[in-house]
């Protein structure tokens, strides 16, 4: 599976998360996010040594995949909806954008060096999957145990949708 095949099947996965989130309010974001991090705590070992197993087989190398890209999508899908609720529109853009960028490049642009130092240290081949389970660990912990619904309930459409603006620019 080429990777424009795979962000094609992981599409219908974030527009299923969000349209979750925007149905069903944060809570729904909340226990898909916290359960993608589980499952992907659950599987990741099984998953990574079955990509040793079945190096041979092309279609569970792919269904492989598509299930790392499902778990992805269940913790991403649903974050679009719920930052764009969390925060008013007038400030939503660097509100949001700033905290995400530097979770990611910390967290996700650590995976390498830290998970290849982790591997080295202890000398388990796939011991460099301990920093993401170890993440995905504080992932549940955070979305389960702090996670709220919104003291607003402020909908994006009901910012944009050519009525005054709900948050004043100015007091």
């Amino acid at each position: 599976m080429t990777i424009p095949e795979l962000d094609l099947a992981k599409l219908p996965h974030y527009v299923f998360g969000s349209r979750m989130t925007n149905y069903w309010g944060t809570l729904a974001f909340i226990l898909l996010e916290g359960t993608g991090f589980a499952l992907a705590i659950g599987t990741y070992w099984p998953v990574f040594t079955a990509f040793d197993t079945f190096k041979d087989n092309p279609v569970v190398l792919t269904l492989l995949v598509l299930w790392l890209v499902i778990l992805v999508t269940m913790v991403y899908g649903p974050i679009a909806a719920f930052l764009v609720e969390l925060f008013p529109a007038r400030i939503r853009y660097s509100s949001m954008s700033m905290p995400y960028h530097i979770g990611n490049g910390w967290f996700g642009g650590g995976v390498p060096f830290i998970g290849t130092a982790i591997r080295e240290a202890t000398g388990i081949a796939l011991g460099g999957l301990f920093y993401p389970m170890a993440i995905a660990g504080i992932g549940v912990v955070v979305s389960l145990g702090f996670l709220r619904e919104p003291y607003h309930r402020v909908k994006i459409w009901d910012e944009v949708g050519g009525a005054p603006p709900l948050v004043p620019d100015q007091p």
